[in-house]
This record gives C-alpha cells, sequence and structure tokens, in this order.
C-alpha cells in the first residue's frame, strides 16, 4: 500500500479583536458579498460568520475570546485561499486590527499573510490570555468546525 499525501488546501488564521460577532461582520462583508451569521451548537457563543468564496471555497470565523477570532478556510485551489486572504489583509489594515493567515497545501506551508503580527504588544497576548482561562491563544484550542455545520 502506498503512503497517502494530505493535498488538502486550508487557511489557518487569527484576528485580535474585541469586536463582538456583529462588528467584524460588516468588514469582512466589505471584502465577500457572501458572508452571513450562522448558528451552530458547535461554536462559541453559538454564532459564526461563514463566508462563501465560490469553488467549494469558504471561510469561517469563530470569537474563541473576548479579543481574539480563529478563522478557519479550505478551497480547492492554494491561489483561492492567499486571494482571500489579501483581500481581507487589506480590509482588516484599514481598521488596524492585528491578524495572521497561513494557507497550507497538504502539510506544506504554502504562503502567509499578516498585518502587524510581529508587533502585537505584550498587553495583547496577557488580554487573550486573561480572557481565555491563562492560555495567550486560542489557536491550540480545539478548533475544529464541524464539517456538516459548513
Amino acid at each position: 500500500m502506498e503512503p497517502t499525501v494530505n493535498t488538502d488546501t486550508n487557511l489557518a488564521g487569527q484576528i485580535m479583536t474585541d469586536l463582538p460577532l456583529l462588528g467584524l461582520l460588516p468588514i469582512v462583508a466589505a471584502v465577500f458579498d457572501r458572508s452571513e451569521i450562522r448558528e451552530s451548537s458547535h461554536y462559541t457563543d453559538g454564532h459564526y460568520i461563514r463566508v462563501d468564496l465560490g469553488h467549494d471555497g469558504r471561510l469561517i470565523f469563530e470569537r474563541c475570546s473576548d479579543v481574539e477570532y480563529l478563522v478557519y478556510g479550505d478551497a480547492d485551489f492554494p491561489g483561492d485561499l492567499i486571494q482571500a486572504a489579501e483581500r481581507l489583509k487589506e480590509e482588516l489594515a484599514k481598521h488596524d486590527l492585528i491578524h495572521r493567515f497561513e494557507v497550507y497545501r497538504g502539510d506544506l506551508l504554502f504562503g502567509e499573510v499578516s498585518h502587524n503580527w510581529q508587533s502585537a504588544t505584550k498587553t495583547t497576548t496577557e488580554q487573550v490570555a486573561a480572557s481565555n482561562g491563562g492560555k495567550a491563544s486560542c489557536l491550540n484550542s480545539s478548533f475544529h468546525p464541524a464539517v456538516d455545520e459548513l
């Protein structure tokens, strides 16, 4: 039997903001026409933002603490996710929201996009830790969107 190679194309990211979901939605919707809030018991507060990228691509934004969102995406082609991340970066940067996105093709990093990520202050890290049970980031939490919910 030949070894299996992971060729899935995924985006993983974080946005640092204390904006509520209804505050983040207009920023996301300014970039992507097909953005909406959906309900699900699988997500914090029972809601999340879903963006339909077309071509079987999507982005999911989940608020995981008072000051952090996790972003998950998938698409058929890495270029679709890189393009989506670049467009989103431009809009988030207008609002000076610290963020980063990484696009993977299988297990290989295909590209990354960020704004002020390296200059994130100690205060931001402390805020995340305080709102997330002492952990510096939600990224290591059990963020795995339920496929049937997407």
